[in-house]
């Protein structure tokens, strides 16, 4: 989460189960996206 987030720990602690599913996914699916162009980059 630190490498995508300058939020501490402590903040994603408190974050209520939904928000932080939600965050999760939306985070992985970036990560996804950034591979993907990675991927087509490369020759």
């Amino acid at each position: 989460m630190a490498k995508y987030s300058n939020s501490s720990m402590e903040y994603f602690l408190k974050m209520p189960i939904a928000e932080f599913q939600s965050w999760v996914e939306t985070v992985n699916a970036e990560i996804e996206r950034e591979q993907e162009a990675i991927k087509k980059q490369k020759p």
